[in-house]
């Protein structure tokens, strides 16, 4: 009887073992519940553990974002932090490595980001009328410039200021009623981003002798400043306008998309194409895009200085010759970034279940 006793007891054990192994199995496979969702653009990611080789880098060491997980269909494995609640994406530059990254990451059954707060923590130009390098500026208005019809200005008449029309216009050259695709223009939540700018305004920002240098070049009072935190607006395109003119041109476009609301002062590559791959999501019940957030930091002035020719400053701002603001733009949109992300996770019962009320 003993030995049956102990037989049972053994087959009893055996069954636990397996239905906790099973139990194990089931929570092991359960998607990541994220928390906060990182998005940058661009990496060297065979150096993305040295520094000044690209937007990864301060998130990877400094924020300790460093466990590799694949990503199938991304442009790159995403990281997490150690308790798996902090995640980032390197999406790639410009608007098809963007959408399709994003798109990778929404539909990826291993992540759960139906409640996560979803940030784009970036580089890009600014405009030296309202912005200097090393800013932090929290976006409301995000409007594609790109998405435009464009005559050559030789073939334009002169009373025609710029050479790019709304879709579907010619004169004049916005009309509020022309074709849209539905990915021209995206309302960020306010709330949120005064949120973000008043958490991140608590953090001291990064300035450097070198980049006073370059500031010091531009006449403009706010181009001359320190590095603060700042609310703005952002046009994108696949283009890299550059020039004063086209920043003109940015400043023209911004304002009649958003009906006077809006005022640009940063520009990039990524982000209406992100906006538009979030907003599919939200779609499908996968991310609520309330919680998304916008941040840019200008790592070079979109125009020439009096005195430089508009070629000479775009061989600065993108041939390597403005390290020293990419280098501080890198450091300020993680400062910046990471403090809005540290804060949210560490309140996380005041944030769970949406933006809390403004103070």
């Amino acid at each position: 009887m003993r030995l049956l006793s102990l037989i049972a007891v053994v087959i009893f054990m055996a069954l636990m073992n397996l239905s906790c192994e099973r139990n194990n199995s089931i929570a092991d496979n359960s998607p990541l519940k994220i928390k906060v969702v990182t998005i940058v653009t661009f990496q060297d990611i065979e150096a993305i553990d040295q520094p000044n080789t690209g937007e990864a880098f301060w998130w990877y060491t400094a924020g300790g974002l460093d466990n590799e997980i694949p990503l199938p269909g991304g442009y790159a494995p995403v990281f997490t932090n150690d308790n798996q609640d902090h995640l980032f994406i390197i999406t790639g530059s410009g608007k098809s490595n963007a959408a399709s990254s994003i798109m990778a990451l929404g539909l990826n059954k291993n992540f759960d980001l139906s409640r996560a707060y979803i940030m784009i923590a970036a580089i890009s130009g600014g405009r030296p009328e309202v912005t200097t390098i090393g800013s932090a500026i929290w976006v409301r208005w995000v409007v594609d410039s790109g998405l435009a019809s464009e005559i050559d200005p030789r073939e334009l008449p002169d009373s025609i200021e710029f050479p790019f029309f709304r879709l579907g216009c010619t004169i004049p050259q916005f009309c509020m009623d022309a074709f849209n695709t539905g990915s021209e223009i995206f309302e960020l939540n306010n709330d949120l981003r005064l949120w973000a700018a008043e958490i991140s305004s608590e953090v001291e920002l990064a300035n450097s002798d070198a980049v006073q240098k370059i500031r010091d070049m531009y006449p403009e009072e706010a181009a001359r400043e320190n590095a603060s935190v700042q609310l703005g607006d952002s046009a994108e395109a696949d283009t890299f306008f550059h020039g004063e003119i086209l920043s003109g041109y940015l400043t023209w476009w911004v304002d009649n998309f958003t009906n006077g609301q809006g005022q640009y002062y940063t520009s990039s590559f990524e982000d209406t194409a992100i906006s538009t791959a979030l907003q599919r999501l939200q779609d499908s019940g996968l991310i609520d895009f309330n919680r998304y957030m916008l941040l840019r930091s200008p790592s070079n002035f979109d125009q020439q200085y009096p005195g430089q020719t508009a070629l000479e400053s775009l061989e600065d701002a993108s041939g390597g010759g403005m390290p020293d603001g990419s280098i501080l733009a890198f450091e300020n949109v993680y400062l910046a970034g990471s403090a809005v992300a540290n804060h949210i996770i560490e309140n996380w019962e005041d944030w769970k279940d949406g933006v809390p009320p403004l103070n």
